[in-house]
């Protein structure tokens, strides 16, 4: 069975460099056509990336009893996300899409939350913006 977008072999277990290509390409895509009444605004593509991981839940969660006083939260390096729940503060990350890290059907299924996240957020359809980008080029 292959991938109508990319091609490749879903059976296979390494990852789809076109598909990886094709996701990178949805980020920036979707970030040249960020609406300005969005509540969430990326200041670049790796911000965005980030954003949209941790929306997808694929992403990586800490949680700091604040008590009665403060707490000091150590940032892992790179975007982390915070929220208030239940008295404690947790932290969201994204976690790693690296080709090491996860196979090709994994990676099909996070991208594709990525792209539900993305939608539901801006109300643009993935199919018009990625067409959009692709006229300019």
């Amino acid at each position: 069975m292959s991938c109508p977008v990319c091609g490749f072999d879903k059976r296979q277990s390494k990852r789809s460099v076109p598909q990886h290509r094709r996701f990178f390409g949805l980020l920036k895509a979707f970030f040249d056509h960020w609406p300005e009444y969005a509540d969430f605004q990326p200041d670049n593509v790796d911000h965005l990336r980030a954003w949209a991981l941790v929306r997808a839940k694929h992403r990586n969660v800490t949680i700091h009893d604040i008590g009665d006083g403060m707490t000091c939260i150590p940032s892992p390096g790179g975007y982390v996300f915070s929220t208030e729940y239940q008295g404690a503060i947790v932290i969201l990350s994204p976690k790693s899409i690296s080709f090491s890290e996860m196979s090709h059907q994994e990676a099909c299924a996070v991208f594709d939350d990525v792209q539900a996240a993305l939608e539901a957020e801006t109300g643009l359809k993935a199919d018009e913006v990625m067409k959009a980008v692709e006229e300019v080029v």
